[in-house]
């Protein structure tokens, strides 16, 4: 990765603002917003650096046609971009987006402890490095100066990057000592360029941002149970000790007060508040995950449960929280395993019109497989006459927006084609 090319496009890029209920505190320092119109950013590139410089960068790319481009990773999401040096003023050796780094075989939590201005700020929270897992919601904690990394990809870390953290966070004294013996490593990106893993900073704690900050709301973040699970294996596989990787999640009355001194603007007042929450409202990964020992763990497990929670409500026999809880987990499986890959994938496109089409066929078939129990469960009890009139009517409201939402993707595949 060119990170001279890099840097440019940084600097080319927007200031990031704080948006919704956090928009009083302004621009968050070190933090960019990608434009709208990429033409900007591409043509100021070519005006200053050479072809052949622009094509193996690893940040632009030249398409059929011979126009330049953002790279699909860096093109694609929200356009946030936190970039991450060694030291303040250093091109940055990577840059973190919505689905992680740059550089694709990258951790964005390892990658983000080799940033010097995260390094200096863990001693503000005693080594408690949150993980959030949304973008959005790393945006105004790092504008309260507070240490954060984003956590897309916890599942999918390689044997390497998991035995690097289990030293970083003292997982492991065997595991520690060996890093420690090897010093400095080196680790090789997909442009060739090398950087430096240094862990010779304290031990740390993870704590996972277990609400939403960007709405300051106290609900969960979908992702979170399964990185619980998965972290509760490894712990199981490996001999880890997960006593210190914590779930933060903030009460009502302290949310309530973050609000106040948010709208008032005082940053000061919020960052005291947000550390005496992480004092107080910070709890143990290890029995979250024990919770969640009993839930589906599967496609077809979280579809069968869901099947049921249908059939008692139609029969009177639960409420209605129980059937949104059983597809709040058959969500929650069905984008794991389906949806955030074919994203992927769809992404991987250096066609425009083929990525397009490909985002809509993704949502599509998020929604047939999100729905088809909820349909075929009213189908069945329709058939039946057994419809209750306070029974779960998603399934039927789904019949009449499908036939709609099916002429769309029509049209969007006629325009593509066209």
């Amino acid at each position: 990765m060119n990170r001279r090319i890099l840097n440019r496009v940084l600097e080319l890029s927007d200031s990031l603002q704080c948006e919704g209920a956090w928009n009083p505190l302004g621009a968050v320092r070190n933090c960019r917003r990608r434009p709208d119109d990429s033409s900007r950013l591409t043509d100021g590139l070519a005006n200053e650096f050479p072809e052949e410089i622009l094509e193996d960068s690893g940040v632009v790319q030249f398409d059929g046609n011979g126009d330049l481009q953002l790279v699909p990773t860096l093109a694609s999401g929200s356009g946030i971009l936190v970039p991450l040096r060694k030291k303040s003023g250093e091109a940055p050796f990577d840059v973190v987006m919505d689905t992680g780094c740059l550089d694709g075989e990258a951790s964005p939590v390892l990658a983000g402890l080799e940033d010097g201005w995260l390094k200096n700020r863990l001693p503000t929270t005693d080594g408690r490095l949150l993980v959030a897992l949304d973008i959005h919601d790393l945006v105004p904690l790092r504008r309260l100066s507070l240490p954060v990394v984003l956590g897309v990809g916890c599942v999918r870390v390689t044997r390497e990057q998991v035995d690097k953290l289990a030293a970083t966070c003292g997982w492991s004294s065997e595991f520690q000592a060996a890093v420690a013996g090897t010093g400095t490593e080196q680790r090789q990106s997909t442009g060739g360029a090398s950087q430096c893993h240094d862990f010779k900073m304290p031990e740390i704690s993870l704590v996972f941002v277990g609400w939403a900050p960007s709405e300051i709301d106290p609900r969960e973040p979908r992702e979170l149970s399964t990185v619980a699970s998965f972290l509760s294996q490894l712990a199981h596989l490996h001999k880890f000790d997960m006593a210190n990787i914590g779930i933060w999640r903030p009460e009502v009355e302290e949310l309530q007060g973050l609000e106040v001194g948010i709208r008032l603007g005082d940053c000061k007042a919020i960052r005291e508040l947000m550390l005496e929450s992480l004092d107080n409202s910070t709890f143990q990964m290890a029995g979250y995950a024990d919770a969640l020992e009993d839930e589906p763990k599967d496609f077809l497990a979280a579809r069968a449960d869901l099947a049921r929670a249908l059939a008692e409500a139609n029969d009177g026999l639960v409420n209605p929280e129980r059937v949104d809880d059983a597809f709040g987990k058959f969500t929650a499986v069905v984008d794991e395993w389906f949806f955030e890959p074919s994203v992927t994938r769809a992404l991987a496109s250096a066609d425009p019109a083929a990525r397009g089409l490909s985002l809509v066929a993704a949502e599509l078939s998020r929604e047939l497989i999100l729905q088809a129990p909820s349909v075929q469960g009213t189908l069945g009890n329709m058939a039946k006459g057994e419809i209750r009139e306070d029974a779960d009517l998603r399934g039927k409201r789904f019949i009449d927006g499908y036939l709609r939402f099916v002429d769309s993707l029509i049209k969007t595949y006629r325009e593509a084609k066209r």
